[in-house]
Parts: C-alpha cells; sequence; structure tokens
C-alpha cells in the first residue's frame, strides 16, 4: 500500500511544481556556460509521463557582438527527454532533444571565425548557487539525437556575398563531440528546392583530410547528387576533393532541379527536340575540387540515354555563378535519344 502510494506520489507531483521558478535560474547558468545572453520568454515546464521530458518555450540564444544578425538560435520549443528507470532513481540520463521551429543564422565572420564558436564558453565548472539538478541535467546533455522540427536555417558568409536559406527543415543531427563526428538526415527546401539530404563528417579535431560523405535527392525529379571525399584542411571552409557524381531517371527533370538549385530560381523547361533527348537516364561522374568559389571537375564523364562524353567542368561560385564545360564524344545515335520513353513515375515523400 505505501509503495502505491509513494508511485502516485512521483506521478503526480510535477504537476504541482511552478517550473517558471527556475527560468531565470536556466538563463543565468546558460548564459554562464555559453558566454551569450539568453532569454527565455515563455513556460519552463515538467512532465513524468508518457515519458520523463523538460520544456522550455520561446527560448533565444544572441549571436556575438561581431555578427550581423542579433540572434543566433531563436526556437517555439525545446524539449529535453530523459530515460524513466534511472531518473527514478536519481540520476538523470537525457536520451533525446526535440527542437520546434527552430530559426538557426550561422555565420562565418572576419578571420574565418564563426558565430557558433563560444569564445570564452565554459561547461566543466557549474556556477555556484545553482539547482543541483539544473547541474545535472547539463551535465547529462548529448548531442547525439537532436531532432529539428519544422526549422530555418540561414548561412552567411558576407566576405564572400553568400547568404543561402534552409527553410522546412526537419531531421536528426547527432554529433558525439563539438569537433564530431556529425551526422545528420531529413529533407528540406534549399533554395526553393525541395530535398532529402544525407550527411556526415568524420571528427574535425585531426588537423587534415577529414573524410565526409554527402547525399542530397530531389524530390521531384530523383535525382540525386553523391559526394565521397575529404575537407582538406578540416573546416568547411578549406579546400574540399573527392568523387561527385549526378544520376537520374529523366535528365530534363533533373537538370531543372539542379539549375534551379544553383540559380536559387524557377528555370524553365526545355521543349521540342530537346525535351524528348533530355528525357532518358542520365548519369555524370567526376574527380571535384572546390576552394572558396573556383570549382574544378576533371576526368567527367557524363551519360545520356546510350550517349556517352568526356571532358571537363570549371567554374567560380557566387551571385551569378559561371561554369566552363567542355565535352567530346566519337558519335551519337540522335534517333536513339529521341525514341519515345514510357512514363515514369517521380516524386518522393
Amino acid at each position: 500500500m505505501l509503495v502505491g502510494v509513494a508511485v502516485v506520489g512521483v506521478m503526480i507531483a510535477p504537476s504541482f511544481v511552478d517550473w517558471n521558478q527556475y527560468r531565470d535560474e536556466i538563463e543565468a547558468y546558460a548564459e554562464q556556460s555559453l558566454n551569450r545572453d539568453v532569454e527565455i520568454n515563455g513556460d519552463v515546464g515538467f512532465q513524468l509521463f508518457p515519458s520523463p521530458a523538460l520544456t522550455i518555450a520561446n527560448l533565444t540564444i544572441a549571436n556575438g557582438a561581431e555578427a550581423d544578425s542579433g540572434t543566433m538560435l531563436g526556437l517555439q520549443k525545446m524539449e529535453l527527454k530523459a530515460a524513466l528507470r534511472p531518473l527514478l532513481m536519481g540520476d538523470i540520463q537525457i536520451t533525446d532533444v526535440l527542437l520546434v521551429k527552430p530559426n538557426i543564422a550561422l555565420e562565418v565572420l572576419a578571420g574565418n571565425q564563426t558565430n557558433w564558436t563560444f569564445e570564452g564558453a565554459g561547461f566543466d565548472a557549474p556556477p555556484v548557487n545553482f539547482p543541483s539538478w539544473l547541474s545535472a541535467v547539463v551535465r547529462a546533455l548529448r548531442f547525439d539525437n537532436i531532432t529539428i522540427r519544422d526549422g530555418t536555417l540561414t548561412y552567411l558568409d558576407p566576405g564572400r556575398g553568400v547568404r543561402q536559406p534552409v527553410e522546412n527543415l526537419n531531421g536528426t543531427i547527432s554529433a558525439r563531440t563539438i569537433d564530431g563526428p556529425f551526422a545528420a538526415q531529413g529533407k528540406a527546401t534549399f533554395r526553393g528546392v525541395d530535398v532529402n539530404f544525407d550527411l556526415s563528417i568524420a571528427d574535425m579535431s585531426r588537423v587534415r583530410a577529414v573524410p565526409a560523405r554527402l547525399s542530397i535527392i530531389f524530390q521531384r525529379s530523383l535525382g540525386e547528387i553523391a559526394f565521397r571525399g575529404v575537407l582538406q584542411e578540416a573546416s568547411l571552409f578549406g579546400p574540399i576533393s573527392g568523387d561527385l557524381s549526378f544520376a537520374g531517371s529523366d535528365a530534363a527533370l533533373g537538370l531543372n532541379d539542379l539549375f534551379a538549385l544553383i540559380r536559387g530560381t524557377p528555370v524553365a523547361a526545355p521543349k521540342g527536340v530537346a525535351a524528348k533527348a533530355l528525357g532518358n537516364d542520365f548519369r555524370a561522374e567526376a574527380t571535384f575540387f572546390m576552394d572558396g568559389r573556383s570549382l574544378a571537375a576533371e576526368d567527367l564523364t557524363v551519360g545520356l540515354g546510350e550517349v556517352r562524353a568526356k571532358g571537363t567542368l570549371s567554374g567560380t561560385m557566387g551571385r551569378t555563378p559561371t561554369f566552363d564545360l567542355k565535352l567530346a564524344t566519337r558519335s551519337f545515335n540522335l534517333d536513339a535519344l529521341l525514341e519515345q520513353k514510357p512514363a515514369t513515375t517521380t516524386g518522393v515523400n
């Protein structure tokens, strides 16, 4: 009987606690840990069932003084889920982190510094006069299972004139440490194009040659961009090199998606003979290198239906990308390219 009463008490106790009384303490703890201004403009709550979770609504983390925008992160809700059994034994183990409608601004600062590097931050020395449970939550934080729901991310690099918005971001992110390895999977709208993505980057604490892999699948055409190679300077902004491919079942749809992604605006669909020729399956492969705005693709092979060609590609990225493509083929069968292909179903959820 007494055990039953105790269990019921544990179940209902959180509902009688005004968790908002800890709002100021959570803000102060986060500010001292991140060395950034932090505001909580919503409710703080805790539930034990169906799974233990601490929720914080309307949270914002400010940018550093060098950044263009004032806010690095604003979100509608953050939810930290914990394992139930260890919690009942007094041990906090965070299992999942959910970010609802986050608005994230990532910015490259002068000298290739970044706004997500928290200078002067320190999580190892808990502030004094803070609740022990708050220190325990921070110590239990893990970043190997973060879920983003309906997010927006903006990547800014004023020095290179780059501003890239990513909208409708839904997926999962994991990072064993702040230096990686990193992994991210999900779907988003990038420069107006709906894509599925799968990214992995190895531990970036290594000095050079960090392995990386990226797959982008266009939801409309099912065309896929695949990259497997290395970050040569253990930095997202240094030179990258590796094997790059682009393939799909309909060149017209795939190239339309690709050019829309590069330009950031819709591209007119081909018509007439070009539309028939580009209705074939396609594949392009090359050894790829990119350093800043400059890119090059060597040993380029392109296939369209039964046609094969080889060549090179060079280009410069920026507000108005420019490309120089050189291809050569011995011969091709135009009649075969223009044959009417059976209709195929496109699109992916």
